[in-house]
């Protein structure tokens, strides 16, 4: 999945676990796109859910929780060939 932030809104005490947390698992801190395959998250010790496309056609959907328990939402929208 291609990365693009989109909105962020965090809570937490530990801003330096956050930090890393998105810089680090999350990829964010480039300009550029990222891609956040499932497999990185997995390699990372991250628990995820991934909803495919089930959910919302034309979007595939990752769910998983940073470290303060935050609810994440990645999804990459899929061409038109694929839905």
């Amino acid at each position: 999945m291609k990365l693009w932030l989109h909105h962020l809104n965090l809570c937490g005490d530990n801003v330096p676990e956050l930090s890393d947390f998105y810089r680090n698992v999350m990829t964010l801190g480039d300009d550029e796109r990222q891609n956040l395959p499932p497999i990185h998250l997995e390699k990372c010790g991250v628990p995820y859910s991934d909803w495919g496309s089930d959910a919302v056609k034309g979007w595939h959907q990752v769910f998983f929780y940073d470290p303060v328990g935050n609810v994440i939402e990645v999804h990459q929208v899929l061409s038109d060939d694929k839905n």
